[in-house]
């Protein structure tokens, strides 16, 4: 699971012509998102409550940067994947995907180090 980011969803009617200051009146609650890069399972967690079972936000702040740019490199936009993996790296170098991000560089510089040694 792959964390995305907090949502914020309300309960009740749209207040119309008072506008924001109808929502002062609307039930209001924050949600952790998770979802599934594989089959697109979403999964909501309330805002605060078991946390401490969770990643560390840096963790799935990571987690996030590793996934987008898996995602670019799978459709061959390296170079958008590389800046993006370096991100990570910068960011979140004390985390497994910060790490993780670490070692795709180092591949993808070996990769085109050797491209370049063949042309």
């Amino acid at each position: 699971m792959e964390y995305v980011g907090t949502k914020r969803f309300h309960e009740g009617p749209r207040w119309g012509v008072l506008g924001d200051l109808g929502e002062l009146f609307v039930k209001r609650e924050s949600f952790d998102v998770f979802v599934c890069p594989r089959c697109g399972r979403v999964e909501f967690f309330i805002e605060g409550i078991g946390e401490e079972f969770r990643p560390a936000l840096s963790e799935r702040s990571a987690q996030g940067l590793l996934s987008a740019a898996t995602r670019l490199e799978t459709k061959g936009e390296v170079q958008e994947a590389l800046a993006l993996y370096h991100e990570a790296v910068i960011k979140y170098p004390d985390t497994k995907a910060g790490q993780d991000a670490a070692r795709r560089v180092e591949a993808l510089t070996k990769k085109s180090e050797e491209n370049d040694a063949a042309s």
